[in-house]
């Protein structure tokens, strides 16, 4: 069940990870954990490199750039009642749209990962500890300029396991690039928009 909010905590956040207890919006679901962009009450900084989103009937905002993985153990409190179809396709639809596309570069901020940067670090996520090398699929403009990069497991590209990392803050090293073309990185959302939706959309 996805587009449900659930109350729980990243225990294993690092730098500007989403790191207390707060609400996430769950888009995937496994028997032992969720991945879940999370909701926050701090004022955020505005990024030139996305928006994130106001969901209707909520105070708070939820930051489309901290998908993280959580672990069912850590939730706090009960699912709430999932938001309605259309605003939850549609917020799915702008994360796509704004992260997983390579159609902008920033020439002055060249020592980030770019897309399709295959990035070597050790998780602290016990779950994921043994996966070294990660495909990062956000554009380099906005690794640059948001701090975060979205990545899955290279050796499997299983994307039950993509999340954002703050990559400064967990001293990445970047291994090297993979060629790619356009209708790879439509092939990489449409994959992203199956696990989050289900379908196509028309």
């Amino acid at each position: 069940m996805v587009g449900y909010i659930i109350e729980a905590q990243n225990k294993y956040s690092l730098g500007h990870e989403q790191g207390g207890k707060r609400p996430y919006l769950v888009v995937y679901e496994s028997n032992d954990y969720i991945l879940g962009f999370a909701f926050t009450t701090k004022a955020k900084i505005l990024y030139s490199s996305h928006q994130n989103i106001k969901v209707n009937g909520r105070s708070d905002i939820m930051t489309i750039d901290q998908l993280q993985i959580i672990n069912k153990n850590d939730f706090t409190l009960p699912p709430s009642n999932p938001l309605p179809y259309y605003e939850y396709r549609e917020i799915i639809e702008i994360f796509l749209n704004q992260i997983i596309v390579d159609n902008t570069y920033d020439r002055n901020k060249i020592n980030c990962p770019n897309f399709c940067d295959i990035i070597y670090f050790i998780h602290n996520i016990p779950k994921i500890r043994n996966i070294n090398e990660w495909l990062v699929l956000s554009s380099n403009y906005f690794n640059a300029h948001s701090g975060k990069c979205f990545i899955i497991p290279n050796d499997s590209l299983d994307f039950n396991y993509l999340h954002s990392i703050d990559w400064k803050a967990r001293q990445v090293l970047i291994h090297k690039k993979l060629l790619y073309t356009n209708n790879d990185i439509l092939n990489y959302q449409e994959t992203i928009r199956k696990l989050m939706i289900g379908t196509k959309l028309k």
